[in-house]
C-alpha cells in the first residue's frame, strides 16, 4: 500500500469515529469519546448496551476495519487535529473555534448540513474498501516453472503440458455457508439423558455419559443460553465436563444448529474428533464432524496418524508439489510454500521474469484446503485454542476479492457456526494473555538474528518501492538504533563501566523514583534531563543534562568516554550536596541514568518498527515477516488492539548466555485479553458475521476469584459445588531452598534437593503401595523443563546409589522425565527410555513406561495435561511433590499484562461516556503497571493486589494438578519439597493467609469455598 493511500485510510477512520461519537454519545461529544470508541475500550461505557442493534453492528464493523495506527488514542488525537484544521471540515469545535492545540477534552459537533448516519455509512464503505493485490496467473495452455525460497536456497518445480489436466482450476474458491443468528440455545435434560443412555449402551464408547450428566445437571433442569453473552460452567475436576460438552454438541446439531467445540490442544482435537465420529455413528449418522487447527501443524498430525496405522481426512495426502521438484530435495515438513511460490518465465537472452502467484497449483487438492472446506460445512467443528484465537488462512474464499486474501479462522467460524462450547475456558484466557506479549532479540553483533539480517538487507538498498524516502530514512535509523545501541550498552556492561541491575526485566522508568529522590527533582525535570536544548533544568544540573542527552541523539562521541564523564559529574554533584547520598550507591545511580536514556531511545525506535514493518512485508523484503512475527507475535483477533495501556509497552531483559555473550531482548505487551474474550459473543461476532453467537466456557477453575490469568468475568450458567476434603497440603522436611536462589546456583540447589528426596520418597512410596497399590506413582513438579531435567537426572543418580529392595526394586530405573516439546532438540544425559513427551501421557499406563513410579515434570503442562487414570476412572497418582515453590518472576510480561487488565475488569464501574471510561481505565492500568515497574524484584516488594493475583494464579495450577490426583474421588496430598515454602522471606502459610483475608475483604471467600471446597479446606488446614 502506498503512503498516500495509507494516510487516506487513517484519516477516513478518524472521520468515521468522530461521526460515530456524534451519533452514539451525544450531539457534542469530546475528542476523548471518539478516541475511546476507536480504541475499542468499551467494556466500562454504560451507553454501549443502550445502542440499537444496527448501531452496535456498525460500531463493531468500524472497529474491525479501522487502521491500527489510530487505535492508539494519542495518534487519533493528532489525526483529529489535522481533520479539524482542514477547510470545510465535517466537524466544528464548540468551545474553541480558533484551534491551536487539540485535547481530549475539546467538544465538537457535526456541521449542521450533515447527517451522522449518512456520514458513517459513507466512511464505512471507504474503510472497508479492499484493493486485491495483483497476482500472476499460472499458464493453462503450456508448461511452466515455479520456485520457492528456503533460507538462502531456491527450489524449482517444473510442470509439463501433460501435467496440466491434473491441476485444479486456478480461479477456484471455497464457499462460505453463512449461518443465521440463533437468538438462544437450549438443552433439555430429557434429550441429553436419552443421548447419554444410547451412548452408554454402545461397546465402542465409555460408560460415563449418564453419570457425567447427573454430576453436572443435578436438578435435572434444562439449560438456556442467550446469544451475545459469555456464559461459564463451573464444575469440579473429574465431574465430566468434556463428556457433557460432547452430548450438548450432538443434541444441538441434531436440532439443526452448527456447533464449534474449542479444546486446549492438538491431541484434544484428534481425540475429541474421533470420539464424536463414534458417537454420531450411534446417535445421528447423517451429521458430520471435522477437525480444524493451524495449517502448519497438518504435516505433524498426518505423520502421527500414519505411524499409528491409518490416516483420516484431511490427513491422507503429503505435499503433491514435491513430485515436481527439479532436484528431488524434499520440502521441509510444515514449511510447504503454499502461498510463497513465484512463477519463473523466460523473456529471452537468458533473462527471467519472476512474478508472484496466488497459491500452489495443487492447493485445491491439498489437505489444508480439505480441512478448511470440511470445517466450514461440518455440523460440528473441533478446533484448538490457539487456532481459534489467532490462526488464519490465505486459501481463496468466495469473497476474497472484497475482504482480502488473509482471513482468520475466528471470522470464518463466527460466520458459519452459531454455538461455541469452550473446554478449559480459563486456559483460553491464559493463552490470550500470552498471545498479547512478544519478544525480539536486539543488537547487531550476532548476524544470525532476524533483526540483524533485516538491517543488513535494508542498508543495502537505496530505497523501497512505494515508500517515501523520508519514511525509508526513518526506518533505517530505527533499525540502526535497535542494533547499535543494545550492542553499545552490552559492551559497556561487559567492560565493567557499569553493572546491569540484578533483577531481570528493565523498564526505562524502573528507577525513576530513586533518581527523583536522589537528584531532588520531579518527574518532569527528570524527563527534561534527557531532552536536547532543554534549559529548564537547574544550572547545577546542566553538565548532567549535556551528558545524558547523548543517549537521545547518539552524537559522534565514544560511549565509554560519556560514562567516564558521567562518573565525574556525579562525584562533583555529590561533593556539592546536590545528590542525596543515603541509601543509594553511585554505581546503581550511574546504571539507572544510562539505562533510562538508552532503553528509552530503543523503545522509541521499536515503536517505529511496529508502525512501518508492514511496509517492508508488502515490499517483499527478506526477513521482514520474521521480525514482524517477533514484534507482533501471534496476535489474537480482537477489537481492542491496545487495551487500557493505549500503546505497546516495552520492557527489556538482559540474558546471560550459557555458551556465548549476553544478549538483550525487548518484550512487548499490549491489548486487553479479558475484554477480548468478553466481546466474542457480541461485538466481535457482529463485526464478522452481523450476528451474535452463543458462547459457553467450561472449566473446574473458570471462576477462581483473584486469578488474573484464569478468572474470566462471565455469567454463571451452571455452578456445581465442589466436594470438601480429598486435598491436603503438607511440608516435607527438606533443607534445599530452590526458589529465590541465584541463577548460577540453581542447578546445584536442585541436585541437593534430589539427594534429600532420595531418602524420604522410598518410605512414602512403600506406604502408598500398601494403602493402594493401584496408585503407586508420585508426580514431582518443578517450574520449568530445565529444572525438571536436572531433578530427574539427579534423582535417578541418587536412587541408583541405594540398594534395590524386594518390594520397590531398583528405584533409579523408575524415574521418568516428562518433558515438553521445547526440550526435544536439546541433548540430555537422561536415557531415552527414561523420558517421554507430555503429549504421550495418555499411553503411560499401557505403554513402555507403565512401570515408572516417579514422574518429573514442569507444572503447567502436566497440571492441564491428560488424566493419568485407570479404566475405572480412578486416579493412578498417589501423591504430588512440588519441588520448586512456583512463584513466577515478578517481571513476566504476560503476568504483568494479565494483572493490569484483570484489575481493570474487576475494579472499574460503568461510566457515562466512553471518554470518561477510557481515562479511568488508563489511570488504573498505569497505577498498577508503575507499581510493578518500580517495585523491587523480590516477591514481598510487589504491591498487595499483585501478590494476591500471583498467589491465586499458582493455586489454579495446583488445583488443576490436584484434580489429576482426585479423579474417581481419590484423596490426594500435595507435598511441598522446596524449603522456600517454609524458610522464604514470607512463608507459604503467610502468603495463603493473606490471600484468604483478601478474598474475605472482597466478599469472595464464600464463593471460593463453595466452588473449590477441596482447595479451601487444604488452605485452611495448612495455615493452622
Amino acid at each position: 500500500m502506498n503512503s498516500s493511500a495509507e494516510r487516506d485510510r487513517v484519516e477516513a477512520g478518524c472521520i468515521l469515529f468522530l461521526a460515530i461519537a456524534c451519533r452514539d454519545v451525544g450531539n457534542t461529544p469530546t475528542i476523548g469519546d471518539a478516541a475511546a470508541l476507536a480504541s475499542g475500550q468499551l467494556a466500562h461505557w454504560g451507553g454501549l448496551h443502550a445502542l440499537t442493534r444496527e448501531e452496535q453492528a456498525s460500531l463493531a464493523v468500524a472497529l474491525r476495519f479501522i487502521h491500527p495506527e489510530i487505535t492508539e488514542p494519542r495518534v487519533f488525537l493528532y489525526t483529529a487535529q489535522s481533520v479539524m484544521l482542514q477547510p470545510h471540515s465535517y466537524f466544528i469545535l464548540v468551545d474553541d473555534p480558533d484551534l491551536v492545540r487539540l485535547t481530549f477534552d475539546h467538544r465538537y459537533r457535526l456541521a449542521q448540513v450533515l447527517d451522522a448516519g449518512d456520514l458513517i455509512q459513507d466512511y464505512l464503505q471507504i474503510v472497508r474498501r479492499h484493493q486485491p493485490p495483483t497476482r500472476k496467473q499460472i499458464p493453462v495452455d503450456r508448461g511452466f516453472d515455479v520456485r520457492a525460497k528456503f533460507g538462502e536456497r531456491y527450489q524449482y518445480y517444473s510442470f509439463d503440458e501433460s501435467d496440466l489436466p491434473a491441476l485444479p482450476p486456478p480461479d477456484q474458491t471455497l464457499p462460505i455457508p453463512v449461518r443465521p443468528e440463533a437468538h438462544e440455545a437450549h438443552w433439555s435434560y430429557a434429550a441429553l439423558k436419552a443421548i447419554a443412555e444410547q451412548l452408554d449402551a454402545s461397546p465402542l464408547l465409555h460408560g460415563s455419559h449418564l453419570k457425567s450428566l447427573q454430576n453436572i445437571l443435578r436438578r435435572e433442569r434444562s439449560v438456556e443460553a442467550a446469544a451475545g453473552i459469555f456464559y461459564r460452567v463451573n464444575a469440579p475436576t473429574g465431574s465430566g465436563k468434556t463428556v457433557l460438552v460432547v452430548m450438548m454438541a450432538i443434541d444441538a446439531a441434531c436440532r439443526g444448529e452448527s456447533v464449534v467445540l474449542v479444546v486446549p490442544g492438538l491431541l484434544e482435537v484428534e481425540g475429541l474428533t474421533a470420539e464424536l465420529r463414534d458417537s454420531l455413528s450411534i446417535i445421528a449418522p447423517h451429521l458430520t464432524v471435522a477437525p480444524l487447527h493451524g495449517e502448519r501443524r497438518l504435516a505433524e498430525i498426518a505423520a502421527r496418524q500414519f505411524d499409528a496405522g491409518g490416516q483420516s481426512p484431511p490427513y491422507e495426502h503429503i505435499c503433491l508439489l514435491q513430485g515436481h521438484a527439479s532436484d528431488g530435495v524434499p520440502i521441509p515438513s510444515s514449511r510447504e510454500p503454499c502461498f510463497g511460490l513465484r512463477l519463473v518465465e523466460s523473456i529471452g537472452q537468458g533473462n527471467k521474469r519472476i512474478s508472484k502467484i496466488a497459491h500452489c497449483p495443487f492447493l485445491f487438492k491439498c489437505g489444508k484446503t480439505s480441512m478448511l472446506a470440511g470445517a466450514l460445512k461440518a455440523d460440528i467443528v473441533v478446533v484448538n485454542h490457539d487456532a481459534l484465537l489467532a490462526a488464519s488462512t490465505s486459501i481463496p474464499l468466495e469473497d476474497s476479492d472484497r475482504f482480502g486474501s488473509r482471513r482468520s479462522y475466528l471470522e470464518l467460524l463466527l460466520r458459519t457456526k452459531s454455538i461455541f462450547l469452550v473446554d478449559e475456558i480459563d486456559g483460553l484466557l491464559s493463552r490470550t494473555i500470552k498471545n498479547c506479549t512478544t519478544t525480539l532479540e536486539l543488537g547487531g553483533k550476532r548476524h544470525d538474528t532476524a533483526l540483524a539480517r533485516l538491517r543488513t538487507e535494508v542498508d543495502s538498498r537505496p530505497g523501497i518501492q512505494g515508500m517515501k524516502q523520508s519514511k525509508f530514512n526513518v526506518l533505517k535509523w530505527a533499525l540502526t538504533f535497535t542494533a547499535q545501541t543494545p550492542d553499545e550498552i552490552l559492551d559497556l556492561c561487559d567492560e565493567k563501566h557499569f553493572r546491569w541491575p540484578s533483577h531481570g526485566m528493565r523498564w526505562p522508568q524502573s528507577e525513576d523514583k530513586m533518581l527523583q529522590h536522589t537528584l531532588q527533582v520531579d518527574h518532569d525535570m527528570l524527563e527534561a534531563l534527557y531532552h536536547l536544548n532543554d534549559r529548564s533544568v537547574p544550572k547545577e544540573l546542566h553538565d548532567l543534562h549535556d551528558n545524558l542527552t547523548y543517549w537521545g541523539i547518539k552524537e559522534a562521541r565514544a560511549p565509554a568516554d560519556i560514562i567516564r564523564q558521567l562518573t565525574n559529574i556525579l562525584k562533583r554533584l555529590s561533593d556539592a550536596g546536590h545528590i542525596r547520598k543515603a541509601g543509594t550507591k553511585s554505581g546503581d545511580m550511574k546504571a539507572a541514568l544510562i539505562l533510562r536514556g538508552a532503553l528509552g531511545l530503543i523503545q522509541e525506535q521499536i515503536a517505529i518498527l511496529h508502525r512501518y514493518m508492514r511496509d517492508l512485508i508488502w515490499a517483499d523484503i527478506p526477513d521482514a515477516r520474521e521480525v514482524e512475527n517477533a514484534l507482533e507475535g501471534t496476535p489474537t483477533v480482537t477489537l481492542v488492539r491496545n487495551g487500557p495501556l493505549q500503546h505497546p509497552i516495552c520492557g527489556f531483559k538482559y540474558q546471560v548466555g550459557d555458551h556465548g555473550p549476553a544478549t538483550l531482548h525487548v518484550e512487548t505487551l499490549k491489548g486487553d485479553p479479558h475484554a477480548t474474550l468478553q466481546f466474542l459473543p457480541n461485538l466481535t461476532s457482529l463485526a464478522f458475521s452481523n450476528a451474535q453467537r452463543v458462547f459457553i466456557g467450561l472449566s473446574a477453575t473458570a471462576h477462581f476469584p483473584g486469578a488474573s490469568r484464569y478468572d474470566l468475568p462471565a455469567n454463571d450458567l451452571i455452578d456445581v459445588p465442589d466436594a470438601s476434603g480429598q486435598i491436603s497440603f503438607c511440608n516435607l522436611a527438606t533443607t534445599a531452598q530452590i526458589s529465590g536462589s541465584l541463577p548460577r546456583a540453581r542447578k546445584r540447589k536442585v541436585r541437593e534437593l534430589a539427594e534429600e528426596l532420595a531418602l524420604c520418597l522410598p518410605p512414602m512410596l512403600q506406604a502408598q503401595l500398601k494403602a493402594d497399590p493401584t496408585r503407586g506413582r508420585f508426580v514431582l513438579i518443578t517450574n520449568s523443563d530445565s529444572d525438571a531435567e536436572v531433578l530427574a537426572i539427579a534423582l535417578r543418580h541418587a536412587f541408583s546409589k541405594l540398594a534395590p529392595s524386594e518390594d520397590l526394586g531398583c528405584l533409579g530405573e523408575q524415574v521418568l522425565w516428562v518433558r515438553g516439546k521445547s526440550a526435544a532438540a536439546r541433548p540430555t544425559e537422561m536415557p531415552a527410555d527414561c523420558a517421554m513427551f507430555h503429549h504421550d501421557l495418555p499411553g503411560l499406563l499401557t505403554g513402555e513406561h507403565q512401570a515408572k513410579r516417579f514422574l518429573v515434570s514442569s507444572l503447567s503442562p502436566i497440571a492441564r495435561g491428560h488424566n493419568i487414570v485407570h479404566p475405572n476412572g480412578r486416579s493412578a497418582i498417589g501423591a504430588i511433590i512440588v519441588c520448586v515453590r512456583p512463584l513466577p518472576p515478578s517481571d513476566n510480561p504476560a503476568d504483568t499484562l494479565g494483572h493490569v487488565t484483570y484489575d481493570n475488569s474487576k475494579s472499574l464501574g460503568v461510566y457515562r461516556t466512553p471518554g470518561e471510561a477510557m481515562a479511568a481505565s488508563r489511570s488504573l492500568a498505569y497505577r498498577n503497571l508503575n507499581a510493578i515497574r518500580y517495585a523491587l524484584p523480590n516477591f514481598s516488594s510487589q504491591p498487595e493486589n499483585i501478590r494476591h493475583f500471583t498467589i491465586m494464579n499458582i493455586l489454579v495450577d495446583l488445583a488443576q494438578l490436584a484434580g489429576r490426583g482426585r479423579r474417581g474421588e481419590t484423596p490426594i496430598t500435595c507435598y511441598f519439597g522446596d524449603a522456600a515454602f517454609v524458610d522464604g522471606k514470607t512463608s507459604w502459610a503467610d502468603l495463603l493467609r493473606a490471600s484468604i483475608q483478601h478474598m474475605k475483604k472482597d466478599g469472595e471467600w464464600d464463593d471460593f469455598c463453595r466452588e473449590h471446597a477441596g482447595m479451601a479446606g487444604a488452605m485452611e488446614q495448612y495455615i493452622r
